[in-house]
């Protein structure tokens, strides 16, 4: 954070700063980026001190400025697209630190995309070093199935980009690429320096392909797979056998050293998939993974627990996430064996999220206190190290009283079990998260009020958690980012209550 001297005196200098000849954007961005973490909408920017303004009357230049100076201020503005675009249209100077910005993450949604940012590289080829972060990811609808130039061709803009580190495929179809450029795309990428890839919805694989791509990525430490299938597979009990005893076309493509992997997401992932990351030439030992189960598919458990269980002590983050939870789920003996957590005794945090259609919202918040009550009952005395369990309920169709919250019988459980996993643990912090998406906002709605009500339903839903010693944080937001932290979390406007217990329920 800059000084408020500073930046009050930056904010005069854009007053005046078409005398000294510099632009009015840049001193606009760099007063926006020094008071980020302050209130960033409805400032008054022409309000100002003095302070820059006796500086400038004493001969003091912009250009004079130390260039370390003018790159801290240019990184406030990581997020701030107009005022980027101000400071790289100012001077040459200021051109490198706001492409480190501006070009660090490109996403390439469709074939127009794609050729702009293809001619864009080859008139100025300088700006693919500034490039981190790559994601080709063909938008939903009519048009995402059907094959495109960049199915075929974004390969080839690996060779150009070298110093890419995150890759996200979105509804790639990898079965539209020709042979030559499939070998390319193999050989770029173990060349890369990607070390985070992210496959999501992809299905239409040929042959090998996909433990192909996998094992070219030599330096992956982070892998993400949503939704990806791999029908081509013949028999995903040969991965259980020695690699001298696979198919050639897979013994081939095992790279000679191990890849080693500590971080994973995991949603519906085919059971090939699972087979191929616990017998290929992978080193599963994760720090953090999140697991997804889409009930909604109609899918069965399948083998995702095995890494869980492959994990084992190393494993510090978990994350299991349930969409569409059934009742008739929670009754399937099995459920409880998928979360066997007693391999996992150095976890440090469990998060636990939950998220329901509007058309299973009848019986969601049974569905989700019952699935809490039977995973956090798995968690031993053993378990001394985890330190926090968040939970997080998201559902839509939200009651004028504030939230479904259902009857305080539905949660008598769950405070029990609650209760039991607390009592003996210091520190410890339970988070709970309820996120309404209801689409059909009234107009008189007051968020605050909402929150706080809901807030309050939920304290008086667990006494005998409140009679326990920990931190519980209770908050309530109508928007959930998957992608804001390793399992996601509320964004936007929401309301946050702490209280550090044991509480006296009669004062919330």
């Amino acid at each position: 954070m800059l000084p408020d001297a500073i930046v009050t005196g930056l904010r005069y200098w854009s007053r005046y700063i078409s005398r000294f000849g510099i632009a009015h954007g840049l001193l606009l961005a760099i007063a926006r980026g020094g008071e980020d973490g302050r209130k960033r909408e409805g400032r008054d920017w022409e309000k100002a001190g003095e302070t820059m303004a006796v500086a400038l009357l004493a001969g003091v230049n912009a250009t004079r400025l130390p260039p370390e100076l003018c790159d801290c201020i240019i990184d406030y503005l990581w997020d701030d697209t107009p005022s980027l675009a101000a400071c790289a249209l100012t001077c040459r100077a200021f051109l490198p630190r706001t492409r480190t910005h501006t070009l660090s993450s490109i996403t390439l949604v469709n074939t127009a995309g794609f050729t702009r940012f293809e001619r864009l590289l080859k008139r100025d080829s300088h700006i693919a070093v500034y490039v981190r972060r790559l994601a080709i990811v063909k938008t939903s609808g009519n048009h995402a199935t059907r094959p495109s130039r960049v199915d075929r061709e974004w390969p080839l803009l690996l060779r150009t980009l070298p110093r890419v580190e995150d890759l996200t495929l979105e509804r790639w179809m990898p079965g539209e690429m020709r042979d030559n450029v499939a070998q390319r795309l193999y050989l770029h990428l173990s060349r890369s320096a990607i070390r985070t890839l992210r496959l999501v919805d992809i299905h239409h694989w040929k042959g090998t392909d996909l433990p192909r791509l996998l094992c070219a990525c030599l330096r992956l430490r982070e892998l993400h797979l949503n939704e990806v299938r791999w029908e081509s597979c013949p028999d995903k009990e040969m991965f259980s056998r020695s690699f001298d005893m696979m198919p050639p076309a897979l013994a081939d493509i095992v790279p000679e050293t191990t890849i080693e992997i500590d971080r994973m997401e995991m949603c519906e992932g085919h059971p090939c998939v699972v087979a191929w990351l616990l017998h290929g030439p992978f080193n599963i030992r994760l720090r953090q993974l999140r697991l997804g189960f889409w009930f909604y598919l109609g899918v069965r458990m399948g083998d995702k627990h095995k890494l869980l269980e492959t994990a084992g002590a190393s494993l510090q983050s978990l994350v299991l996430s349930f969409k569409n939870l059934r009742r008739s789920s929670l009754r399937d003996p099995n459920f409880e064996k998928h979360f066997a957590l007693s391999n996992n005794c150095y976890l440090t945090s469990l998060h636990l999220h939950l998220a329901f259609d509007s058309w299973v919202a009848s019986d969601s918040i049974e569905c989700a206190l019952g699935c809490v009550n039977l995973i956090v009952r798995k968690i031993s005395p053993t378990h001394q190290s985890l330190q926090e369990l968040r939970i997080s309920i998201q559902m839509y169709g939200a009651s004028d009283d504030g939230y479904a919250l259902g009857e305080s019988d539905v949660w008598k459980y769950m405070d029990e079990a609650l209760a039991l996993f607390a009592r003996g643990r210091s520190p410890l912090k339970v988070a709970l998260d309820i996120c309404d998406e209801y689409h059909q906002e009234p107009d008189n709605a007051d968020c605050g009020s909402l929150g706080k009500r809901t807030a309050e339903r939920v304290v008086g839903y667990l006494p005998k958690l409140c009679a326990e010693r920990l931190c519980l944080c209770v908050s309530w937001g109508r928007r959930w980012s998957p992608d804001a932290e390793f399992g996601g979390r509320l964004v936007g406007e929401r309301l946050e209550r702490i209280l550090d217990l044991p509480y006296d329920t009669q004062q919330v």
